[in-house]
């Protein structure tokens, strides 16, 4: 399993078309999905504070919805697709719950803890940009944004609780490159994963 994680406007969707169709093509099974999944996204309260702001929701709660989301997702969906031989590539993972929610105020020994059933994935890759950059991405880009969208400031925290929390197994990628040099990377580094794991 590979995490692709990045604050938004970092590029993670271009990316991961673009490694799941190559790895794709060079025969490899392959699984895209996503986190948090339309679960999260469709409750009540995330609506909410997304369109918004916090007002009366405690940022426990939705970290420990958001974590009900991952378990469900992971049952359903990743372990699945695991046991049956694919690469699963994964829009955001716990990296991307951690770092948003200690942008929240939340501890991350205790977001550890509400996640602690969730098992690291086996390769992570994180798009990195600044948050004054990833503006104004978004704001290129058009369309609808989102409360965590409207700040470089956040954006920017987000983006350093990343950096700090990022394991031995994270390629930190700079987003400001050119496409095809961040897929020539990401796809040498996921190949080197899937082979690593081919001889486990």
């Amino acid at each position: 399993m590979i995490a692709v994680c990045g604050i938004d406007g970092a590029g993670k969707t271009t990316l991961i078309e673009t490694l799941a169709r190559s790895l794709g093509q060079s025969g490899e099974a392959v699984h895209v999905t996503r986190q948090p999944t339309s679960f999260y996204r469709g409750l009540e309260p995330v609506r909410t504070y997304h369109d918004e702001g916090a007002c009366n929701i405690p940022a426990e709660c939705l970290a420990l919805l958001s974590a009900a989301d991952r378990s469900l997702h992971l049952a359903q969906e990743v372990l699945p697709a695991l046991m049956a031989g694919k690469t699963v590539i994964s829009d955001r993972f716990v990296a991307a719950a951690a770092a948003i929610f200690e942008t929240r105020g939340l501890s991350r020994s205790w977001i550890d803890e509400v996640n602690r059933f969730c098992p690291p994935p086996h390769g992570q890759i994180l798009l990195d940009i600044s948050g004054e950059a990833a503006v104004e991405r978004i704001r290129q880009r058009g369309g609808y944004i989102r409360l965590e969208e409207r700040s470089a400031e956040t954006l920017e925290a987000i983006r350093q609780n990343y950096l700090r929390q990022r394991q031995e197994n994270c390629l930190v990628l700079n987003a400001l490159e050119s496409p095809e040099s961040i897929a020539d990377q990401a796809g040498g580094y996921v190949t080197s994963m899937i082979k690593r794991s081919a001889h486990a």
